[in-house]
């Protein structure tokens, strides 16, 4: 009778919930790792240091200056710039067109520092339907085997005008070394 009792014990393991579990539990770690792959190649696609601060100058630059009343890079007699930006304001979030003409003139030294990076960097705003000619901050691109790690990010922007008129067109940020 003990003999008996004992074989029908070991057929248990092999329980149909038990190939179930195993089955769901396989899945489960294979969807999981699937997932997690995904998730991995998605953040190594922007963790290069230039890719990080291409993005992070190019939200800076999209926000007000500070203070508000500069007209150019420079700030003005009394003030200097604090934060470079070229939005008109923080409820305006337009380009002011006035604002990044008066700073083509700026040196490359002049923009890491109002930017706070240790990186070179190039602006490049252009006009998606041709109505001005391009604007250009920074010294121009060219690549190098010297330039190395570069990074460019592309906005979309409205570029406002003296008479209040806006214009549609690209900001390039070239973020490199």
């Amino acid at each position: 009778g003990v003999l008996m009792k004992r074989q029908l014990m070991k057929g248990q393991y092999f329980s149909f919930d038990a190939i179930i579990a195993s089955v769901v539990f396989v899945l489960t770690v294979l969807a999981l790792m699937s997932y997690w792959n995904s998730v991995k190649a998605g953040m190594e696609t922007y963790s290069d240091e230039t890719t990080k601060e291409a993005i992070r100058i190019s939200d800076l630059l999209l926000s007000p200056p500070e203070p508000l009343e500069i007209t150019d890079c420079s700030g003005t007699a009394d003030k200097e710039v604090k934060r470079l930006g070229f939005a008109v304001s923080w409820e305006n979030r337009q380009l002011s067109k006035q604002l990044l003409t008066n700073c083509q003139s700026i040196t490359q030294e002049n923009l890491r520092s109002l930017l706070g990076t240790p990186y070179n960097v190039s602006i490049f705003v252009n006009s998606s339907s041709g109505s001005f000619d391009s604007l250009q901050i920074g010294k121009s691109f060219e690549d190098t085997p010297q330039s190395k790690n570069a990074a460019k990010v592309r906005r979309l922007v409205a570029l406002r005008d003296d008479t209040g008129e806006a214009t549609l067109a690209t900001m390039d940020i070239l973020v490199y070394q």
